[in-house]
């Protein structure tokens, strides 16, 4: 699995929100836990069923990496030694302050969404 660091993961879960596309296929080759949604659920749902299944098999950091790379899974290490470490009990990814955002496949509509949405977060912009 390239781009992963096994050796600091004790297992990996992928949940297929019904794509049709080959990732079952390639994740259970290459020995992934495969859970698969018969019909699209939605970002929120994939999410629930994969934190839902890391914690029902034991885990005590759980790292969401989408399956596009809009993180980078080299970076799991490092965030699971931040919440293990004791310092922090969340650590949150942003691609936005990367800057490659656009150039990674965000959706223009989403990012001038989310830009707009931090503005009014950030400085309480009541609308």
């Amino acid at each position: 699995m390239t781009g992963y660091p096994m050796d600091m993961v004790d297992g990996v879960v992928l949940v297929d929100d019904a794509s049709n596309d080959r990732t079952t296929h390639v994740a259970r080759e290459l020995g992934i836990k495969t859970i698969v949604h018969r019909e699209n659920r939605g970002y929120g749902a994939n999410q629930k069923t994969c934190y839902r299944e890391a914690l029902s098999l034991g885990a005590d950091i759980v790292a969401m990496v989408h399956p596009d790379y809009q993180y980078s899974p080299r970076m799991v290490t490092t965030v699971a030694s931040m919440i293990a470490s004791g310092h922090y009990d969340v650590v949150p990814g942003s691609r936005i302050l990367g800057g490659d955002a656009l150039k990674g496949g965000m959706p223009l509509y989403k990012y001038i969404a989310n830009r707009i949405l931090t503005l009014v977060r950030e400085y309480g912009v009541r609308c």
